[in-house]
This record gives C-alpha cells, structure tokens and sequence, in this order.
C-alpha cells in the first residue's frame, strides 16, 4: 500500500491588500519548513509560482471571496476555492465544461458548480497548466463518477460554508490544516 502523500494547508482571512498573498506565503512557508531563509518566487511558463532555492517545497495557492489558502507538500499539490455567488452558471458551464461535467451539472440542478469549477482548477494548479487547460480537463468519469480525473487524487474539502474547495495530489493525500 502506497503512504499517503502529506500535506498541510495553511488558511488565513484574506484583505486583498497589496502583497497579501505573498506577505501570507512567505508566513505559511516559514512555518512549513522553519529553516528556510526567506524564499524567492519565480513563475513557471503558465504562472504557476515556485521558490528557485527551495525546490523541494511544492505548493498551491488560492483566494476568494474572505479567505486565502496554500497547500504545501514535498510532491506536487494543486488547490482551489471558490466563493459561492450568483453568476451564470449555465453559460459558464458551455463555454469552459465538458459534455461530461456539464450532464452532471444538468443532474445536480448546478448545485454542484463551484465544486466542480475547483476540481478543474485544483487540477490545472497541479499540473501547472494553468487556465489555459480549463476547457481540456474533465473531472466527471466516464460512469458519472465526481471528482474524478485518471492518475490523479481529488479530494473535496469542507473548509468553510459558502465556500468549496478542492485539493489535487498523485495519491490519496493525508491533510493537516493550520490558521494563520
């Protein structure tokens, strides 16, 4: 049987000033990995951010709405939230969601939206794809299964109400939660 990977999430109240979330990356990676001096950031070719001096930390960030939240882990790691709020489902659902994922919105009656929004984009940070790859993950198995994307562990998180989140490892993820 394969070890769990480990991971540990870091939350925080987000105030979207400038360099909050670099401020709250820095605070969540010294508390990861005490030792580490402060870490520079780079960008990978879709964005995704990752510390030049410190490539054994692997991370993922995200924010909406009041919250901001990092996953750090020694294997690669993708995270989403997402606020839940009016807007167009539907619309949104055709342009960027699969034949697959957009049956299984018909089914929940959208209900199910935003967790699916964030299992695509915990799975594009993963990946480090970034959002051009939205329209080319589907996260509905060919059987109707959710969350679901061959080779890959997704694992819905019930952080706050109002709010889904979504975590993306190689295996079944064993998963710590601290608040900064």
């Amino acid at each position: 049987m394969t070890e769990p990977q480990r991971v540990t999430i870091y939350s925080a109240a987000y105030d979207r000033s400038p360099g909050a979330s670099h401020r709250l990356l820095r605070q969540a990676a010294q508390l990861y990995a005490p030792g580490l001096a402060e870490p520079a950031l780079a960008s990978g070719a879709h964005g995704k951010p990752y510390f030049p001096d410190a490539p054994q930390l692997q991370f993922s960030i995200s924010h909406s709405g009041a919250y901001w939240l990092c996953a750090f882990s020694a294997a690669p790691v993708g995270l989403d939230v997402q606020q839940h709020r009016d807007c167009q489902k539907q619309a949104l659902a055709r342009r960027f969601f699969s034949p697959a994922e957009q049956a299984f919105l018909e089914r929940t009656s959208h209900a199910a939206f935003f967790d699916l929004w964030c299992a695509k984009e915990s799975w594009l940070k993963f990946t480090g794809e970034g959002l051009s790859g939205l329209e080319t993950v589907c996260t509905v198995s060919p059987e109707g299964g959710f969350p679901s994307v061959p080779g890959v562990n997704l694992q819905l998180l019930p952080l706050f109400a109002g709010y889904s989140a979504c975590l993306c490892t190689a295996s079944p993820a064993e998963i710590r939660e601290q608040f900064l």
